[in-house]
């Protein structure tokens, strides 16, 4: 594996996941030196996050660690414009690390029009710029990592802009738990020579088309899952969630269907929380019945840890360290992204 990461790992980025849980540190800090002015609180009946890739999934998983604890709905806007229902009392979070996504861009130009109250969070570009010049609130993250790897400074920058405005109370999250696990875990997962969790499982994923299926309370831990072997391992994966899988999905897994040869050499993965509603963990059961009579290659995970933050960052981080393996596995770079970077040099012609 040492040969692997010399001759791959490009931007170190063995090191960036190794530290995530200093990253984690740094983002509460951040956190909790936020001071926002020119927000009425009462206004506030919704929330709207608005954010494309690595700068969207915080605001996602903002949307799943609150769904038991806000009485004001949250949306993730992945778009150039924002839904109609958008106005004066809605909070919008204009999310993007590089501050020059042109979808959230334009998305932060609506929501100036539809004059809504506002909070940036960036490391500077034309959201800082525009920011300044219409004097609202920017929250200012370091710069110094791909979109996808600053998880912790979207994810904790958003949570304490919830804190800061009284939807959540800090007393509740636990962190040093979080901060404890992150810590234990990157001793683990980084060590390549013994065969870890994360190592392992990149092993069996390696040559096999990857099923990723989620309960509600783990639906967006799935999707970043998704997007972390896409980006890190360049591999295509299917995730869908509990209980709607069992109303379509589960009818395609048949051996008449035309796959067979791929289903059987699939592998699925059921991530779960110790939380889960008891019928939909009684789902997964009977999925799992069905589902082996044509593969066998079937593995349960849940997250670790007392709090429901901390076993979502748990399960997060096992991503983070297994499509890391799976790029050196497959002998790529998990850092290079050179189809978005050609999308984007297209995109810069088109006028």
């Amino acid at each position: 594996m040492e040969d692997l990461i010399k001759k791959f790992d490009s931007n170190n980025t063995y090191n960036v996941i190794k530290n995530f849980h200093e990253q984690v540190t740094s983002a509460i800090q951040i956190g909790k030196s936020i001071s926002l002015k020119n927000i009425n609180v009462t206004k506030i009946k919704n929330i709207v996050i608005t954010g494309l890739g690595g700068s969207a999934i915080g605001g996602d998983l903002i949307k799943l660690f609150t769904k038991d604890i806000l009485n004001i709905p949250v949306i993730v806007n992945r778009d150039y414009f924002l839904p109609k229902f958008v106005n004066e009392e809605t909070l919008v979070i204009i999310s993007s690390y590089s501050g020059n996504t042109e979808e959230t861009i334009s998305a932060y130009q609506d929501a100036i029009d539809k004059d809504s109250q506002i909070i940036c969070i960036s490391n500077g570009g034309a959201i800082k710029k525009i920011a300044d010049e219409k004097n609202h609130n920017i929250v200012l993250i370091p710069g110094d990592f791909q979109p996808r790897f600053a998880l912790g400074y979207m994810f904790f920058s958003q949570l304490y802009i919830l804190i800061k405005l009284g939807f959540i109370k800090e007393d509740t999250l636990n962190l040093d738990e979080l901060i404890t696990l992150l810590k234990d875990k990157s001793a683990l997962y980084s060590n390549y020579s013994s065969d870890n969790f994360a190592l392992s499982l990149a092993k069996k994923i390696k040559g096999k088309f990857t099923f990723i299926y989620s309960t509600p309370n783990t639906e967006i831990i799935g999707i970043r899952w998704r997007g972390q072997l896409n980006e890190n391992s360049k591999v295509l994966v299917s995730t869908h969630n509990f209980p709607e899988l069992n109303h379509n999905e589960i009818v395609g897994w048949t051996k008449e269907g035309g796959l067979s040869n791929i289903l059987e050499n699939s592998l699925i993965i059921f991530l779960k929380d110790k939380n889960d509603f008891d019928r939909v963990l009684y789902r997964t059961k009977v999925t799992r019945g069905i589902f082996e009579n044509i593969t066998k290659e079937i593995i349960e995970i849940s997250g670790e840890g007392k709090t429901y933050l901390t076993r979502i960052f748990d399960l997060l981080y096992l991503a983070d360290w297994c499509s890391y393996y799976l790029a050196l596995l497959n002998g790529v770079d998990p850092a290079d992204i050179k189809n978005i970077v050609t999308l984007k040099e297209k995109l810069a012609e088109y006028k």
